[in-house]
């Protein structure tokens, strides 16, 4: 009995000290969720981001911590503005010291993902990248087709595994078109250096996520573009 007495008011004021500690940080029965943890959006995809409070349809107030990538709304939807990385908070109006927030990543182009919980280190452009990868790898291969017949003579081809090719026809009134999967930007590159050195005159469009150069030459136009997303090269040839 002498022995319980003592862990019994042991237990009685670690309970008073948490209860104390609980008043002081304003912790209460007052509760905040939010869904998802963590998000990717391309930038023409607005997200509303789901939220839960104890007691129920409590009032509040949201925020974007750098509103130049992405801003939110009364009602929690997130508006994309450039590529970046930002947290939205929400905090109750009330009791602004009870927060939930969610890291939000916006791409250029891509899908939207959702993260329940927070990885056990944050790194979420490791995990997209990882996600997209496992999407690919599970993609069919795509069969490899012959160049087209009409290709001219004096036009040279590109190494590569065939996927697609259109108008294979002389007459085709919007030229020929072939397409190229699994090819390195620096093959694209040199074909189009390739055709420089024939003569063509070139005008490169190349962007961000685009490799694009317009060739003129020899009664030819040609336009060659590599989509750095997926890696395929188109290649128009049209008179």
């Amino acid at each position: 009995m002498k022995r319980i007495i003592p862990f019994l008011l042991l237990l009685y004021l670690s309970f008073l000290a948490f209860a104390a500690f609980a008043e002081e940080s304003g912790a209460s029965d007052t509760l905040l969720s939010i869904y998802p943890a963590y998000l990717q959006t391309p930038l023409d995809m607005p997200v509303v981001l789901y939220t839960e409070t104890v007691p129920e349809g409590q009032k509040l107030i949201w925020s974007s911590l750098d509103p130049s990538v992405a801003v939110v709304d009364a009602e929690g939807c997130v508006s994309p503005v450039n590529p970046g990385e930002t947290v939205i908070t929400c905090a109750l109006a009330g009791q602004p010291g009870v927060t939930a927030t969610c890291g939000v990543l916006v791409v250029a182009e891509g899908k939207i993902r959702l993260w329940e919980y927070p990885p056990a280190q944050i790194d979420l452009r490791a995990i997209i990248a990882a996600l997209e990868a496992e999407d690919a790898a599970n993609l069919p291969e795509a069969p490899e087709v012959p160049w087209p017949d009409a290709w001219p003579d004096i036009l040279p081809k590109i190494e590569g595994k065939v996927t697609c090719i259109y108008g294979d026809s002389p007459q085709s009134e919007t030229g020929l078109i072939v397409i190229l999967s699994d090819l390195g930007i620096d093959t694209a590159q040199a074909y189009v250096n390739t055709l420089i050195s024939m003569g063509f005159k070139a005008n490169d469009f190349s962007n961000e996520s685009n490799y694009f150069v317009m060739l003129k030459g020899d009664g030819h136009n040609i336009r060659v573009t590599y989509d750095l997303n997926s890696l395929e090269c188109t290649v128009l040839v049209s008179k």
